[in-house]
């Protein structure tokens, strides 16, 4: 699942959309609007194979990833 946050610029949007990516909206389709960063991680955790593209300096940190899941960072 391709999830992005809200500060994602429309046209890398429409990109992906144009290379048929289907991608789902963290805050509209996964989260109440106004969701803290703190909250965010627990919730990508219960999601299966979730993968989260954020311009938020907050979620580029290594021990954010669960243990055995950290494939190619």
């Amino acid at each position: 699942m391709i999830l992005l946050d809200e500060n994602i610029r429309d046209d890398q949007i429409i990109l992906l959309r144009s290379w048929r990516i289907r991608v789902r909206f963290l805050v509209e389709d996964i989260a109440k609007p106004g969701i803290k960063d703190l909250d965010i991680i627990p919730l990508l955790h219960h999601l299966k194979q979730p993968v989260l593209f954020s311009h938020d300096h907050d979620f580029f940190k290594r021990e954010l990833v669960l243990p055995g899941l950290v494939k190619y960072v």
